[in-house]
């Protein structure tokens, strides 16, 4: 195979998000704060526990259902904000992005990392964060906020592996929107526990080719977010000829297994162009697996979803969001490719 997945994702985190320190192979200890059922919806309030560091994730299940289909969803909040049924009201916008009561209904369960619950998502923040237990020991390609979010995720894996009579271990799926999207790819590029990655809207350093590049660059998603990074990737700031790789190998690190990328016409700063152009690019990993990645045309349509390669895509009319409908088309191509 010509195609070194280790070898193309060392080079990535070395040059772009950065390692995990040796710490993070230690397991978590896990404790259940609350539990309770509301509406057929059994909830878990999750602590995850590191050298005394406390992160709290929250898991929806529906009730009384075995081997139950899960997504990870990559929340850009703080577990006081991921409340049960309030989240209909004080928390409406994390509500359209993540309609639990709908996901659920529909027989998936969810579970909820807060990224601020890891590490804070502002420069040069005060606040408690997962870094304070960890030592940096790599140098410039020491892990940046996003490599610590996805680390969370697989943690959090980690846990609904306690629960194997309940969850379906062969099925569950890192979700994100934005940063989020972001943090799903690179969780599943580096764990193969996941069936499946979908990225919402992630634009540059997510699902995006960074060369030739209309909207977001290095440049600057590096002066406003630089804590996502290793300091390895601020080289590349205006100089993405340089990059020894592009974001389709990151994708490319998830084959055989499903990615699942969705653009937006109103979200010129994601770039859709190069967002569908890395899942064009990606295929030939694919295919060296044997399996097919993106199916789709020279000219695509909107608010359609191509799903018939193990990557899919779809291009939606609408602004820099995940709503209900990308749901129905996600759970569309897991149905389609894993099953009910």
């Amino acid at each position: 195979m010509k195609f070194n997945r280790q070898e193309t994702l060392d080079l990535i985190l070395k040059e772009e998000y950065g390692f995990l320190p040796k710490e993070c192979e230690k397991p978590l200890d896990y404790s259940v704060e609350e539990e309770k059922v509301i509406n057929n919806i059994h909830i878990q309030k999750v602590i995850m526990s590191y050298q005394g560091y406390k992160m709290r994730t929250y898991l929806y299940l529906p009730e009384g259902k075995k081997n139950v289909k899960t997504f990870i969803f990559v929340m850009h909040e703080y577990a006081e904000n991921l409340a049960d049924k309030d989240l209909v009201g004080k928390y409406q916008t994390f509500y359209r992005y993540c309609p639990l009561d709908y996901v659920v209904g529909k027989g998936y369960g969810v579970m909820l990392v807060a990224t601020r619950e890891v590490a804070p998502d502002e420069k040069n923040s005060k606040r408690p964060s997962i870094f304070d237990a960890m030592t940096l020991d790599r140098g410039d390609s020491d892990w940046g906020t996003l490599q610590a979010w996805s680390w969370a995720c697989r943690k959090a894996l980690d846990y609904l592996y306690t629960m194997p009579e309940t969850i379906d271990l062969n099925n569950v799926v890192v979700i994100g929107h934005s940063r989020g999207g972001k943090t799903a790819l690179l969780t599943a590029a580096q764990d193969e526990r996941f069936i499946m990655a979908v990225s919402s809207c992630s634009g540059n350093s997510g699902a995006a080719l960074a060369r030739n590049n209309t909207g977001e660059t290095i440049k600057d998603i590096t002066f406003h977010f630089p804590y996502w990074f290793c300091h390895n990737y601020y080289k590349y700031a205006g100089h993405e000829e340089d990059l020894p790789f592009d974001q389709h190998q990151l994708i490319g690190c998830i084959a055989p297994r499903y990615a699942y990328v969705l653009s937006a016409t109103e979200d010129a700063w994601a770039c859709p162009k190069n967002e569908l152009e890395a899942c064009r690019k990606a295929t030939e990993f694919y295919e060296e697996y044997g399996v097919k990645g993106l199916i789709a045309p020279e000219e695509i349509t909107t608010d359609v979803s191509y799903n018939e390669g193990n990557i899919g895509y779809h291009y939606k009319t609408g602004v820099h969001c995940i709503e209900q409908r990308d749901w129905d088309m996600v759970i569309n191509f897991l149905e389609k490719h894993r099953g009910k």
